[in-house]
């Protein structure tokens, strides 16, 4: 399985520049701004765009084919992809601490706005993971991009930036949200594999 995440890997570094412009966007409109919030909402987004670019390469590259005959299991080739997501939210939460530090945020402040950015990613790829392996990345752009619309218009209800008094609702109930969304990704995990298993390759 560590080669199969190690294999993500190196495809999304294959993106590197992508990857590099969209973080240089995001860091210099935060420092620009002195606003964590944007940062905050945009971290979900660029989650999926790493995740996104891995799902995309084997489509093109026809992975899945070759990779139901390596004796991996089709589950363990589902739940690597999990992990690989799990591994992105975790160093962009570093880069956040990062950000956050720079910003002069208090801990509190950094606590909540990771709290939030982290249950809007595993909110958004818990919903969005089966759909891939249902219809693959080109055909789910329509769904990303109805998610996406949805996942942005809820963070500005919740509030514009960590600082917004507008996310007492969250705050109030930050553990609840994540644990939800934590559950959301683990579903997800278990419908994919489903969805995988009976999935034809031509």
């Amino acid at each position: 399985m560590i080669g199969l995440i190690y294999k993500d890997i190196k495809t999304a570094l294959l993106q590197y520049k992508i990857i590099l412009i969209l973080l240089a966007l995001y860091f210099g409109y935060s420092f620009m701004k002195m606003d964590l919030g944007f940062f905050t909402s945009m971290e979900p987004v660029l989650t999926m765009v790493l995740v996104m670019l891995t799902f995309g390469y084997d489509e093109r590259s026809g992975w899945d084919k070759i990779a139901c005959t390596i004796p991996y299991g089709r589950d363990k080739i589902v739940i690597s992809r999990y992990f690989y997501s799990l591994l992105v939210v975790t160093v962009l939460a570093v880069l956040h601490l990062c950000v956050s530090i720079i910003l002069k945020a208090t801990w509190a402040q950094i606590a909540d706005s990771l709290l939030l950015a982290s249950s809007l990613s595993f909110t958004f790829m818990g919903l969005m993971f089966p759909v891939f392996y249902k219809f693959g990345s080109e055909k789910s752009r329509m769904v990303f991009l109805i998610l996406f619309i949805g996942m942005m218009l809820a963070s500005s209800l919740i509030g514009d930036g960590a600082n917004s008094v507008n996310l007492e609702l969250f705050l109030n109930y930050k553990g609840l949200w994540l644990l939800i969304a934590l559950m959301i990704f683990c579903v997800s995990a278990w419908i994919s594999c489903l969805i995988y298993r009976r999935k034809q390759f031509n």
